[in-house]
């Protein structure tokens, strides 16, 4: 039986536009994928932003907490001279210790 060439080369042509169709397919997904990746990458920028302000807030607070413990040492310095037997205490005063006999509640308010 004589090859048609016609027929071969449509059934290529076929085979060939068949390809194409899954070649075209293939980059829409790769499209659908680079698209989810590059929303990933936004919200890994968007979380790493929300960790540099986590950060910076958790600094400052770090920074507070550090000036608050600086007044209350302070604080802690004054109520313990008042406390020296040879100065007279206001009776306003309130100490409350805790377990270890330590200040751990005091009003600001005192004279020596």
């Amino acid at each position: 039986m004589p090859i048609n060439r016609f027929n071969v080369s449509d059934k290529n042509r076929d085979l060939d536009n068949e390809y194409r169709d899954v070649d075209d397919e293939y980059r829409g997904i790769d499209d659908e994928y680079r698209g989810i990746d590059n929303e990933s990458r936004d919200l890994d920028n968007e979380y790493r932003g929300s960790d540099n302000e986590s950060r910076d807030l958790d600094n400052e607070y770090r920074g507070i907490d550090n000036e608050s413990r600086d007044l209350d040492n302070e604080y802690r310095n004054i109520a313990y001279q008042c406390l020296d037997v040879d100065k007279q205490v206001d009776k306003n005063i309130r100490f409350e210790l805790n377990a270890d006999n330590r200040i751990y509640r005091y009003s600001y308010i005192w004279k020596c």
